[in-house]
């Protein structure tokens, strides 16, 4: 009797990324290259193999069905000098796992749309501050400065910083930048050197909270790619779901329309 069952599909950029980095061969060799050199060790560091998935993932969505409005910008790497004056002038040091992103690219963004009953509706997409913001000042729309906190409640606030401003579609169509995001939410995450693999938030300004994702720097990117970014993903990762099953049963109506069910099997709980 044959199973039925999907499978999770391992690399659903496999053939993309061959059409764009030439014959498979070739494509091996570069994701065999050793990732970009960091002064440290680190187990979620990116490497090359990241920016092909984004122009992969950038390709397929082109070449979908349905998907239309197809649009990305990815940003040239931030040299090494830079980093090292921010870090000097802040007086931390930048994770590696942080480090290794910028070291590809200085953020990026990229959105896409679809088709039903004749309109055009946002469908997905990712919008990852460049390092001049993340490590811009945040005070009074992330930093706490609130009466009766305690100083290592405020000490890990001031470690917190914006990364991804896409947790919904109506933050896509928002102004980016500190000075406009004080009323939705966004994943931000923590650039405490020596905090915890677990360290990317979804932050609420309303109510000056946040809430753990169940997943490290690298996963996030996996979970990125896999979803294509359709609004909604990030609740994915949330450690409680329950409150979020209405928006993720949107995310699953769209995802599952354009993209295979298996490449969300590894996300599923």
């Amino acid at each position: 009797m044959s199973d039925d069952t999907p499978k999770p599909n391992s690399d659903p950029f496999a053939e993309a990324r061959a059409s764009l980095w030439g014959t498979p061969e070739e494509v091996r060799m570069a994701e065999d290259a050793p990732p970009v050199a960091l002064s440290e060790s680190d187990s979620q560091s990116l490497g090359l193999d990241l920016l092909f998935d984004l122009h992969a993932m950038v390709g397929e969505l082109e070449q979908t069905e349905g998907i239309v409005n197809v649009t990305s910008t990815i940003h040239p790497p931030v040299p090494l000098f830079t980093i090292h004056t921010i870090e000097h002038g802040l007086g931390i040091r930048v994770p590696a796992r942080i480090r290794s992103f910028y070291m590809l690219c200085d953020g990026l963004e990229f959105s896409w749309s679809y088709e039903k009953d004749s309109e055009i509706i946002p469908g997905g997409g990712a919008h990852l501050f460049d390092f001049a913001t993340v490590f811009d000042s945040w005070l009074d729309s992330l930093w706490l400065s609130e009466a009766g906190m305690s100083e290592e409640q405020c000490d890990f606030m001031w470690t917190l910083r914006g990364f991804d401003r896409t947790f919904n579609a109506d933050s896509a169509v928002k102004t980016p930048g500190p000075d406009a995001l004080d009323e939705r939410e966004m994943v931000v995450m923590c650039v405490e050197e020596e905090y915890p693999t677990y360290d990317l938030f979804v932050h609420d300004p309303k109510t000056r909270s946040s809430r753990l994702l169940d997943v490290s720097f690298r996963e996030y990117f996996d979970c990125l790619l896999a979803t294509r970014g359709t609004y909604g993903w990030q609740n994915l990762l949330l450690e409680d779901r329950e409150p979020r099953q209405g928006e993720l049963e949107g995310f699953y109506q769209v995802a599952e329309r354009f993209f295979p069910p298996s490449d969300l099997n590894r996300w599923r709980r």
